[in-house]
């Protein structure tokens, strides 16, 4: 049986053509009467930076109304891209960020989907590797396991 990974959106801030999205893995909660055991982010949960370069445009969904576009290929356990999408279709060569050819990424958590049209593919760090690595110690760059 297959094991699924859940994920919220925690932060997102752009700047100067760079979106910069924190995620948080969501993990089995304690029962609350409602609806048995909840997902929560919780102490063992992992947490993740993802950094898109050169955007040109960004948007959000709410999750239950996200439909991927095109062909799907994983990133990770909650980035993927849309090959062939109608929105990268749409993108207009005058953003911040514009390079040829855009391409379609998107975030995908249990709220809210992100997607990303950028030129270059994200970077994806756990975000303890990266407060080390703003605090100026080495740490590796990692990746989200793959689905």
């Amino acid at each position: 049986m297959k094991k699924y990974t859940f994920f919220e959106l925690v932060d997102l801030s752009y700047s100067d053509a760079r979106l910069t999205v924190r995620v948080s893995e969501l993990v089995k909660g304690e029962p609350d009467g409602y609806i048995g055991t909840p997902l929560v982010i919780g102490p063992q949960s992992r947490h993740f930076i993802v950094y898109f370069d050169g955007v040109t445009e960004f948007r959000s969904k709410a999750e239950p109304c996200f439909v991927a576009e095109g062909d799907q290929v994983d990133l990770s356990d909650f980035v993927f891209e849309c090959l062939g999408s109608g929105y990268v279709r749409q993108v207009c060569p005058f953003g911040s960020g514009a390079k040829e050819p855009a391409r379609h990424f998107c975030v995908f958590t249990e709220s809210v989907v992100v997607e990303v049209l950028t030129s270059s593919e994200p970077r994806i760090e756990g975000a303890d590797s990266a407060a080390q690595q703003s605090a100026g110690e080495d740490a590796p760059e990692t990746r989200a396991p793959q689905r």
